[in-house]
């Protein structure tokens, strides 16, 4: 039969036998519109010519939804889950809910999660509304927000406690909603603690003495400088152990992981900076010898652990922003005993973890750090002007800078673990969060190796007190829930694994 059809007969029979059954084409469309929604891919994703041919090898005869099929499928979908949602909160007693807000490439966005125990007392998430945030972040605007959606789910008298970060706007809107039932987020608080205890960043204030701004901006010791940062921090090259995270989507990374621009000389800009820098620590380290004693107080070591961070983070940036240079830190990463996977990072203020995570690797790259600062002439494809810098006095680590970088790992490193707990994906329960927070506590208090350690434990301890220690309420709720005292079995036991996990030397030989 076929010996007497033409070509494009040929062709018809062939297509027609190829065409699959309309259920099974419903089933892959299903799973289709479902991978869109897990990975968040766009929606004419199975449209493209690369995944079309790649379809039609292991289905033949099978065309991906369209655009226009995705979009009307999720509506479908979403009203589904939104009439799913109600009948499963009906039989819900009490409900707790998260706020957040976060803004990405200049877009800001508000989620409401709830959380419910289910038969078996598992504590089951639920995304209760998820929205585009128009406008300036206004409590009465998040509060307008909450109270719809609490009264589209019929919750609004079933609500036991409302969790939200320590933005002013925020905390104002809970506690119109309701009053007395807001808990501060235990990770956001540990993000403050550190970040003010320790002094990571400079103020608000100094940063605007030294770049005016058309807006005014007042920095509130308790709200989270985040409303102005956010949409900044994206443009951040993110470590891999965020990389899980909202964050790890950027856009527009400035400082990537990835090859630096191929570039063979340092920015201007950069540079000025880097020479006042200088010139600031040629002043301030006339008296060093005989000052440091007196500065390693409470009160100094702020300033300490400023000077010190701002010099690794222009070390770094220095180094990541010259090809040559960047290639020959590289190359001498993997020719270490073991070889270094992991690559410098800078880090970005409204994730302090990220800190941790940059002082962590420069600590791995101390010996090839050292060897660029005192031969930088090995370097190949470099100006002398660079050789200069690399070889200053600015990038020149002491022991005594390196004992110090080791103290403040030390010091953070608990930190780093308990944030770790109160922000995992999975929810952990008030009572792990409360104990990391409560052992993060205790760990200040009984882990003292050396004074530089003592004066940031300190100055640490008093900073919780000012978040947590002087809000008798909220840490009477918390201790209730989340039961743990001085002699917790299940707090010694935490305190233990912090401990186990520390590295307790407090100096690295030269």
């Amino acid at each position: 039969m076929s010996e007497v059809m033409y070509n494009s007969q040929r062709q018809q029979r062939v297509s027609k036998s190829n065409q699959i059954k309309p259920e099974k084409k419903r089933e892959f469309d299903e799973a289709a519109i479902d991978c869109i929604i897990t990975d968040g891919r766009p929606f004419g994703d199975f449209r493209r010519l690369g995944m079309a041919k790649f379809l039609n090898v292991i289905c033949p005869g099978y065309r991906g939804p369209s655009r226009k099929t995705v979009r009307r499928r999720l509506g479908l979908v979403y009203h589904q889950y939104r009439q799913q949602l109600r009948e499963t909160l009906a039989g819900v007693d009490a409900i707790a809910i998260t706020v957040d807000i976060w803004t990405k490439n200049k877009i800001s966005f508000i989620c409401l999660t709830g959380h419910a125990f289910n038969k078996t007392y598992e504590s089951i998430p639920l995304v209760l509304g998820f929205r585009r945030f128009y406008g300036p972040h206004r409590s009465k605007t998040i509060k307008k927000f909450i109270l719809y959606e609490l009264k589209q789910l019929k919750i609004e008298d079933k609500i036991c406690a409302i969790v939200s970060d320590n933005c002013n706007d925020i905390k104002k809107a809970i506690n119109d909603i309701k009053p007395g039932q807001r808990f501060s987020c235990i990770a956001h608080n540990i993000n403050l603690v550190v970040k003010n205890g320790l002094g990571l960043w400079e103020t608000s204030e100094k940063k605007k003495k030294q770049a005016p701004r058309t807006t005014t901006e007042t920095f509130d010791y308790n709200s989270e400088s985040e409303n102005d940062a956010r949409s900044d921090s994206y443009t951040i090259d993110v470590p891999e152990e965020l990389e899980d995270e909202a964050i790890s989507d950027n856009e527009h990374p400035s400082d990537t992981d990835g090859e630096p621009d191929d570039v063979n000389y340092t920015i201007e800009e950069e540079s000025n900076v880097d020479v006042e820098d200088q010139a600031e620590d040629d002043t301030s380290d006339s008296g060093e010898e005989h000052s440091d004693e007196q500065l390693v107080q409470p009160e100094n070591v702020q300033y300490l652990v400023r000077r010190l961070l701002k010099r690794i983070r222009s070390c770094i940036k220095n180094i990541r922003s010259t090809r040559a240079v960047y290639d020959y830190v590289k190359k001498k990463a993997k020719l270490n005993d073991p070889p270094i996977r992991s690559e410098l990072i800078t880090d970005f203020e409204i994730r302090w973890n990220t800190t941790f995570i940059m002082i962590d690797r420069f600590k791995t790259y101390r010996l090839i750090t050292d060897d660029i600062n005192s031969r930088p002439f090995k370097i190949g494809n470099i100006s002398t002007t660079q050789q200069l810098k690399l070889g200053s006095k600015e990038f020149e680590f002491t022991n005594d800078d390196w004992c110090r970088i080791t103290d403040l790992h030390t010091t953070l490193k608990p930190f780093f673990i308990a944030t770790s707990i109160a922000s995992a994906k999975g929810y952990p329960s008030l009572a792990a969060a409360y104990s990391a927070s409560a052992v993060n506590h205790r760990f200040c208090q009984r882990y003292q190796s050396s004074a530089f350690i003592s004066a940031g434990d300190a100055s640490l301890i008093t900073t919780h007190q000012n978040f947590q220690g002087n809000k008798e309420e909220t840490l009477d709720k918390l201790a209730l829930i989340g039961y743990i005292n001085e002699n917790d079995s299940y707090a010694n036991s935490l305190y233990n694994i912090f401990r186990s996990g520390i590295n307790t030397s407090s100096k690295i030989s030269a």
